[in-house]
């Protein structure tokens, strides 16, 4: 799967059958967002225009769309168009990250967006940042209508590196502030038998984000209930969202219980499976996919689709 849609674990079931039918030309921007990105194009028909799209309630007072484009392993000639065709057809969250590499484009100088466009370096494409400043100016959506996510990767864990790491995504995006910046994960990358600096000091790092009105809502991603218990033990701002990988083979029941229990907002990434977990998390190469199980596959064959959709 190229991208990461993100569903999240408080979703209801929502009754959509007051969508207006697609005009053609909803079609074919459905149709360039499918070639862009495969199973961005299948969640944008459900939730393209809906008048009061499906959110959650954050532990920080702010709404997180339920449905939402990742970036994670999008191309760089490919993530620019699925994040400014997703965004015309209804998308309000987009997730991202520094470690995805595709926040920003380097350009050559003298080269930049021109009027409501782009315009790439050679050989180069749109990323998140220039497609996200272009469908803004455009007037299609309005910044206080995007959910924008993105996360601090291990070797910037130290507190003195923390807010530099955030405001170089900011400055990627091209955006003022974040809606949600996550610990990416819980580790740093120094060797050794204890984590260093400790989370705890991160998270207090995290927290002077929020103080400062860089960041409205902070959390974690790929933690475990014992490393969540330690952020909780000292937290002045609790984490309100827990970002980690779940799926109908991969369900993390116990991580979603507590978090649940403590008002903490689960987001689930590559809902449909990953094909790197096996080597991220050493789970082994004979664990479950969803899109490589028969019966989806069989189901898939005889509606002439294919297992994402």
């Amino acid at each position: 799967m190229s991208g990461t849609d993100a569903v999240h674990a408080s979703a209801q079931l929502h009754d959509y059958t007051h969508l207006k039918q697609l005009s053609d030309e909803q079609k074919a921007e459905l149709a360039k967002l499918e070639q862009a990105e495969p199973c961005a194009g299948n969640f944008a028909e459900g939730y393209r225009v809906l008048e009061n799209q499906p959110s959650a309630k954050l532990l920080s007072g702010y709404t997180i769309p339920l449905v939402g484009l990742g970036t994670w392993k999008s191309a760089k000639g490919e993530v620019g168009a699925a994040v400014a065709t997703a965004l015309r057809l209804g998308y309000r969250h987009i997730d991202c990250a520094k470690v995805y590499e595709n926040e920003h484009e380097a350009r050559k100088k003298g080269e930049g967006r021109e009027g409501s466009g782009w315009s790439a370096a050679e050989g180069g494409a749109p990323q998140v940042g220039e497609a996200l400043a272009a469908v803004l100016s455009e007037g299609v959506v309005r910044r206080d209508e995007v959910f924008i996510t993105s996360k601090l990767w291990n070797s910037d864990h130290y507190p003195s590196r923390v807010e530099a790491a955030c405001r170089k995504s900011m400055e990627d995006l091209r955006v003022s502030y974040l809606d949600l910046y996550l610990m990416h994960w819980p580790v740093t990358g120094n060797t050794g038998p204890r984590v260093v600096p400790p989370l705890e000091d991160t998270w207090a790092a995290m927290e002077q984000l929020v103080d400062k009105g860089l960041v409205r809502t902070i959390g974690v991603s790929n933690f475990s209930v014992k490393k969540l218990e330690g952020i909780m033990a000292i937290a002045r701002i609790k984490p309100a969202v827990v970002q980690v990988e779940a799926h109908p083979y991969w369900r993390n029941e116990a991580l979603l219980s507590w978090c649940r229990q403590r008002g903490i907002h689960l987001t689930a990434y590559s809902p449909l499976g990953s094909p790197d977990s096996a080597a991220i998390t050493k789970r082994g190469e004979g664990v479950a996919s969803p899109l490589k199980d028969a019966v989806v596959g069989e189901v898939a064959d005889k509606l002439a689709k294919n297992a994402g959709q």
